[in-house]
């Protein structure tokens, strides 16, 4: 790992406030446990183990989870069970996901996080819990080498096509084909995202009022920055940091987490398949 990542101090934001409503658990998703036989809010639920992650990354200092505005103590009592070495806080989340991490952004800086210039902040969604620190770290190295935004990214393997969205589909449900895309100019976004923390703070603190309505919120904080006027740069991401929506993504996961579990020749529950391949 390139010496750079242990030049500045590291503050996460992970945002777990969404209802998992479409997981059909009648839990708030980050509470519910990525092993099969699990209970709601245990050792491998999204949240702890997003945060076993995080703390992983080289440099990490600080650490604020948004949970469910009714669900903190229940997310406060969890985290004080798991031995991080690092302080974890949890505050509630908000109407939007923009609104949600400026609300982490702020605890943040309450903690004193942001004083030192080389401050880095990480963006993550306990959806993604499975992502690595080796690639986390990888966020944190760009950043400090300069980039203004980045995103780790994986190449887009599936063909892609475009349709005429203005067009009424018919009762069978069809769509008129249009075009291809090049999928070769195409990378599919994970978390964490990096920053430094003057620029998130402040793209955050000036676009505030987007935050307020979900159909004006950003829904990732790359294009706060874009809007802000900075540049985003993409790093390598992780094959297992795969976005946990739907009862589908939760089967994947759960296999994936059974694996990295059994596999004897990683020496760590947790290691990235990126790791392997490289």
């Amino acid at each position: 790992m390139t010496s750079l990542v242990s030049t500045a101090r590291v503050g996460v934001v992970i945002t777990a406030a969404g209802s998992g409503s479409r997981l059909g658990y009648g839990a708030p998703k980050a509470l519910v446990p990525l092993s099969a036989d699990g209970l709601i809010g245990d050792d491998s639920s999204l949240f702890v183990v997003a945060l076993r992650q995080v703390a992983g990354i080289a440099g990490v200092t600080h650490v604020v989870v948004t949970a469910p505005a009714d669900q903190v103590e229940v997310f406060t009592a969890r985290t004080a069970q798991v031995e991080l070495g690092i302080p974890v806080g949890i505050v509630p989340g908000a109407d939007t996901r923009q609104a949600s991490v400026f609300a982490g952004l702020k605890a943040l800086a309450a903690q004193g996080f942001g004083s030192e210039p080389e401050d880095v902040v990480l963006v993550h969604d306990a959806a993604r819990a499975m992502a690595g620190s080796a690639m986390m770290d990888r966020v944190v190295a760009a950043v400090i080498a300069g980039s203004a935004a980045v995103i780790p990214a994986l190449p887009v393997s599936d063909t892609l096509k475009l349709v005429d969205v203005g067009a009424e589909r018919d009762e069978s449900g069809r769509e008129r084909i249009v075009g291809s895309a090049d999928r070769s100019a195409m990378r599919s976004v994970q978390t964490p995202q990096g920053f430094p923390w003057r620029v998130l703070w402040q793209a955050h603190v000036d676009l505030a009022d987007r935050g307020l309505d979900e159909t004006t919120a950003a829904t990732d904080d790359s294009t706060i920055a874009q809007w802000a006027g900075h540049e985003v740069d993409c790093v390598v991401g992780d094959e297992l940091a795969l976005k946990i929506t739907t009862p589908t993504d939760l089967t994947v996961a759960r296999v994936l987490y059974a694996q990295t579990l059994c596999s004897a020749h990683t020496g760590s529950p947790y290691k990235s398949l990126q790791e392997d391949e490289q």
